[in-house]
């Protein structure tokens, strides 16, 4: 399921074309035998969502926080700067 959120894949058919069509090289991200639609719906009715909610949060927010300093924090700290030492 991580495969598919990291290429962006649509459905559950598109996850399995892209991993059928790169069969040879599955071995390279752990994934010992074959896959198909039902082993990957049975995997996905059995797996906890929260753990896939919980690593989602920690890449927004990774992805957020540079942003956020950048946007919103240097603007602030530049203003606070100006007014103190704009002060008599």
């Amino acid at each position: 399921m991580a495969f598919g959120q990291l290429t962006n894949r649509n459905s559950l058919r598109d996850i399995v074309a892209c991993l059928s069509a790169n069969r040879n090289k599955l071995h390279h991200m752990g994934i010992r035998g074959g896959v198909s639609l039902n082993n990957l719906s049975n995997a996905n009715m059995n797996r906890d969502w929260r753990i896939y909610a919980e690593f989602a949060q920690v890449l927004i927010n990774t992805a957020l926080f540079p942003k956020f300093i950048s946007y919103i924090l240097l603007p602030l700290v530049n203003m606070w700067c100006h007014y103190v030492w704009s002060q008599p």
